[in-house]
């Protein structure tokens, strides 16, 4: 039997969030006209999907929201706005993102950087926990704005988004969150920590890869610059297929919010269980089990034993890892537990699904004792 383990950033669509876009697939809109009148069918449904998406991550009523089909485009645009307010109207030249973002965030900021803002890292410690002191002295009255994941996806260690919320709100300075690794697995409220922006992707919580979603609180002055169209919802009245994956997020998040329960308490004590397994092999260390975590993930190495050879293993024996940390020298994690040189690419990180079961974990045990760390290298 193979067992998928999802690690938080490679997601199998859910076949009800596929279910629910056929109809509006099997007829594609072709004329501009068209297209409205298709986004005019379906508003119903659209609105049911904002309402869920409202009531998820808490959000003000009064919000506005923006979608697109991909969450690292989203980001750019954001990036590209408040770098218009931020950077050259509000004459601000730094911005502080968290070392480990997605991929998306950390492009945005390095078209920046080329432009000449300060772009400032921050990092973690021995354990993946946010260095909130480094990140308390990064900020001056010349931070444009602030962007912090809610959680780690690779290690499931929960960031301080609220205690950061309260600095920069203190401080009068914007904050993007980042909440697509937490959707379903922790509770979500813009209102209370006071975000300003924030991002879910789609694909993170089980939908089609193809819809993206940013909430900006109102009032804000770069909401002008990114809703186009009369709704001031973007997408809305484009190809059907961005429709549809519109409406599959809606469900996704429907089903997200469904499933807390159970990811909070289930998957933390099969998680728990895993680890303690884990900490009975010699040479094995999990990476963040001192601080909060995402109840679903967890992060170790193996000493001696690269992730490739590791994943080789597992996927032999039927274990079907989304990923591993492959090497990079710039990891932060690698960095902080201070890797030997050659082992700096020992990381493994993964997140149990729902369909993970006490074999699953007893499978993974036995193909770590058995095959796994007989490979280890040794001095």
């Amino acid at each position: 039997m193979e067992h998928y383990l999802d690690n938080n950033t490679l997601s199998i669509a859910d076949l009800q969030t596929l279910k629910i876009t056929e109809t509006m697939l099997a007829t594609p809109a072709i004329s501009h006209r068209g297209k409205r009148d298709l986004a005019q069918k379906h508003r119903a449904l659209l609105n049911e999907t904002i309402e869920k998406l409202v009531n998820t991550i808490q959000a003000p009523q009064e919000a506005k929201m923006l979608f697109e089909n991909d969450l690292q485009r989203l980001h750019h645009r954001l990036f590209e706005m408040l770098y218009r307010h931020r950077i050259l109207e509000a004459q601000k030249r730094k911005i502080i993102i968290y070392g480990r973002e997605s991929v998306g965030i950390q492009s945005a900021a390095l078209v920046l950087k080329r432009r000449g803002v300060e772009v400032v890292r921050i990092g973690c410690d021995a354990q993946g926990a946010f260095d909130l002191d480094a990140f308390k002295t990064s900020l001056d009255d010349t931070v444009a704005w602030v962007s912090v994941s809610h959680a780690d996806a690779f290690s499931g260690v929960l960031l301080p988004v609220e205690e950061i919320a309260a600095l920069l709100h203190e401080m009068q300075i914007p904050f993007h969150s980042d909440a697509s690794t937490a959707l379903g697995k922790i509770p979500i409220d813009m209102q209370r920590l006071d975000i300003d922006y924030l991002t879910l992707d789609a694909h993170a919580a089980y939908a089609p890869q193809a819809a993206a979603m940013l909430c900006i609180k109102a009032n804000d002055p770069i909401v002008e610059d990114l809703f186009v169209d009369a709704y001031g919802y973007v997408g809305f009245d484009a190809q059907a297929a961005d429709i549809a994956a519109v409406a599959a997020l809606g469900k996704a998040v429907e089903i997200a919010s469904d499933m807390l329960g159970f990811e909070t308490e289930e998957m933390r004590d099969l998680r728990d269980a895993f680890e303690a397994r884990l900490e009975e092999i010699e040479g094995v260390t999990i990476i963040g089990k001192a601080h909060a975590r995402l109840a679903n993930t967890l992060a170790f190495q193996i000493d001696g034993v690269s992730n490739a050879t590791a994943t080789h293993y597992f996927e032999a024996s039927g274990l079907l890892l989304a990923d591993a940390l492959t090497e990079r020298l710039h990891n932060p994690y690698i960095q902080a537990i201070g890797n030997d040189e050659k082992l700096r690419h020992t990381l493994l990180g993964i997140a149990l699904s729902p369909d993970s079961d006490e074999a699953c974990v007893e499978s993974m045990i036995e193909t770590i004792e058995e095959k796994i760390k007989p490979t280890a290298y040794k001095d």
